[in-house]
């Protein structure tokens, strides 16, 4: 049933117009395997949902501010923003965001300046994509509840794991990962939400 819940609401959630056309929609199908594995729930994600389109839209219709620069994912009400800005003016403007839009539990910023860049896309590239694919291989570790993001060769860990050996095991492919920086954790035990 929790499948057959999870598939309708990816398809709501995730756009239905690929399949009504006829078109292969790749990420309703990625959306409805991922509820298919949530362990949230289809009302929670829905929720988390809400609430990330909310932070999206208030970041732009802000002043210099843009959804391009900036990646935003929610999880239980834990909001994460990971990015770029030009300012530390804007870092102060996301801060904001966080504060005032409601549904948002915890919000935890990793935002450098654009200024401070040493390495390339490319590089960020390699390095997370490297790490999505060491932790979709990993059969102990749920990594669909696991965000991973680059930003400037600094790997960013964001989402929930079920215990601290989980999250441990997942730091182990940063640390093992060619160019990677620093790593930061933003994991929290899903059970302590």
């Amino acid at each position: 049933m929790k499948m057959i819940c999870g598939v309708v609401l990816a398809l709501f959630l995730g756009g239905c117009a690929g399949l009504v056309m006829g078109a292969s929609n790749a990420n309703s199908v990625y959306t409805a395997y991922t509820l298919g594995r949530d362990e949230r729930g289809v009302l929670s994600v829905a929720r988390d949902k809400i609430v990330k389109t909310k932070i999206q839209a208030a970041i732009a219709h802000s002043k210099n501010l843009s959804n391009f620069d900036l990646d935003v994912s929610v999880i239980w009400g834990h909001a994460y923003v990971v990015g770029e800005v030009e300012n530390s003016g804007e870092i102060e403007q996301i801060a904001n965001i966080l504060k005032t839009v409601g549904g948002v539990r915890k919000g935890r910023l990793y935002v450098r300046l654009k200024s401070e860049r040493k390495c390339s896309l490319e590089q960020e590239s390699a390095i997370r994509q490297k790490l999505v694919n060491e932790l979709v291989k990993d059969s102990a570790v749920a990594s669909t509840n696991i965000g991973v993001s680059v930003v400037q060769c600094d790997v960013v860990f964001t989402g929930a794991v079920d215990d601290i050996e989980q999250e441990k095991r997942i730091l182990w492919y940063a640390y093992h990962s060619e160019g990677v920086r620093e790593i930061h954790s933003y994991l929290f035990i899903s059970g302590k939400r």
